[in-house]
């Protein structure tokens, strides 16, 4: 067998009965997360796009809910309870982005025909603190016309250093480290209008005013694109905050839009068994193996969970086994490597054993095939940074395994009384020639081994079997020291061609007499 780089070249015992037509057997030998929805949404209060093609408000990573907190069926599970109007009781939040804004989600317990405002506390350097200057974004929602009017604020913080996203110490029991029944304790100042009332009346509520949705541009934020932040999420009936804040919730991942800013890039190698040698080529029968890496290349030392990525093999190609750093990968179930929790510069691995087959295509047996395997559609619960090595493809040509046909025909030497080679008679000397090809143009055939059983009523010719004209012992000394490759035992003629090259006939003649 060759060794790689080189293609593994099957063997093959072919067996031939000595009749005109003979029978050619080939035995090849054959081895056997959740993830953030990027999406950019029409403000318009239908809500349609946040639905389709996958439903982003029922997404755990970037949707959260509050329990119902008013006065008449409120439950105590919120830590806001009581809340003094269900048009600001807080219910249900999602958000999601694009590459020129970041969209909010809100719906609530209860219509109101009032306006309120519903509040975003935006943590711009995702400390976990708001800091005096970092920006609080406020909707004011008329449910009476369903216009939403959307503006901007600069945050003071109440405590030097910056206030915190979630509570420390001082709400209500239960409440420590959560935004729920914690209430922001800064002031806000220089209003800055995004849109709405006066400038632009923009519907963003429901008909049944129970759902509103709102745009928030990064260039605003003073991002050039999207960015992680943190976040509180409250409600109120004016912009007296913090002394008129009805309600406050929970937000996703922690109160955190995103995980962290990364990069994640992703290569891709086509190697032979050994695991390190490149290949390009590869020949019905055998196998090689795809070579999938990710990394976190990112500058934040934070790791990055949700991390998965596709790989469908390309026909032609049966999938043999795969092994994995770390994470899961089932074909049987879909094409998906959920690779999971990838540390700030770490790196994991996945490699998918596969067979060629053979013949890898559905046309020519003689065709070659070239296969591009590409792993693509990479997740991630962060933002990453480049998009552009997020897939990576490899390419490699298919070809058919040594494809090995055999003829047969005989001839009468001598009758054996008349000198008539017409007749077949008892005496009579028959002479068979077998020529065994390889019709492949890409690979040799390797230890082809003839196995001819002689016909009844026949005897083989001593000294008469000979290959490509040079004669062979046919004692049984194949393998012996001073032997050769032919053999005539228990009435079979057995020769160990060796290897039939490419494009090539190798020729076996010898005589039986007949009985």
């Amino acid at each position: 067998m060759l060794k790689t780089p080189g293609p593994v070249r099957p063997m093959y015992t072919i067996r031939t009965t000595s009749a005109v037509l003979a029978l050619l057997m080939l035995a090849l030998a054959i081895p056997a997360q959740a993830a953030l929805i990027s999406r950019t949404i029409s403000v318009d209060g239908l809500f349609l796009d946040w639905t389709l093609p996958s439903n982003i408000l029922t997404n755990p990573d970037q949707s959260s809910s509050d329990e119902e907190g008013n006065n008449a069926t409120g439950s105590k599970a919120d830590l806001d309870y009581i809340v003094a109007s269900t048009g600001r009781d807080l219910k249900d939040f999602t958000y999601t982005w694009d590459s020129a804004n970041l969209y909010f989600y809100v719906s609530r317990y209860g219509s109101s025909i009032n306006t309120n405002l519903w509040w975003f506390y935006l943590d711009l350097n995702a400390d976990g603190l708001m800091q005096t200057g970092e920006r609080v974004f406020s909707v004011a929602w008329n449910g009476n016309n369903r216009r939403t009017e959307a503006n901007l604020y600069d945050y003071i913080a109440a405590t030097s250093g910056g206030d915190s996203l979630v509570c420390l110490s001082s709400c209500a029991a239960g409440g420590t480290g959560l935004a729920d029944g914690y209430t922001m304790p800064g002031t806000i100042s220089n209003l800055i209008n995004i849109y709405g009332p006066p400038s632009n009346p923009i519907v963003g509520g429901s008909v049944d005013g129970v759902q509103m949705e709102a745009r928030l541009p990064w260039s605003v934020l003073g991002f050039s694109g999207p960015e992680p932040l943190g976040f509180h999420i409250s409600s109120s009936n004016s912009t007296n905050i913090p002394n008129q804040i009805d309600d406050n919730m929970e937000g996703p991942s922690n109160n955190f839009l995103f995980f962290a800013d990364t990069d994640l890039s992703v290569s891709k190698t086509a190697v032979a068994m050994d695991g390190l040698t490149a290949i390009t080529d590869s020949v019905g029968g055998n196998q090689f193996q795809y070579i999938i890496t990710v990394e976190n290349g990112g500058s934040s030392s934070e790791e990055v969970d949700g991390v998965s990525i596709d790989d469908m093999l390309p026909d032609g190609l049966t999938f043999a086994s795969a092994t994995m750093t770390q994470g899961t990968y089932d074909p049987a179930l879909n094409n998906t490597w959920d690779v999971g929790v990838l540390a700030a510069g770490a790196t994991a691995s996945l490699t998918i054993t596969v067979t060629v087959n053979n013949p890898p295509n559905t046309g020519s047996p003689a065709d070659p095939l070239v296969v591009i395997n590409t792993a693509n559609n990479l997740q991630l619960l962060a933002v990453d940074l480049d998009d552009t090595n997020n897939e990576a493809s490899v390419a490699v040509t298919l070809h058919p395994g040594p494809v090995l046909s055999l003829s047969k025909t005989s001839v009468v030497l001598d009758d054996g009384w008349s000198g008539d080679d017409e007749f077949h008679v008892p005496g009579a000397v028959v002479e068979y020639t077998v020529v065994v090809e390889n019709t492949s143009s890409f690979i040799g055939a390797d230890s082809v081994m003839l196995s001819d059983v002689l016909p009844a009523e026949t005897t083989y010719e001593p000294g008469t079997l000979t290959v490509e004209g040079a004669p062979l012992t046919d004692d049984s000394d194949s393998g012996a020291s001073g032997g050769d490759d032919g053999e005539v035992t228990s009435g079979t003629v057995l020769v160990n061609l060796g290897t039939v090259a490419i494009s090539s006939t190798t020729t076996v003649k010898f005589q039986v007499k007949i009985n």
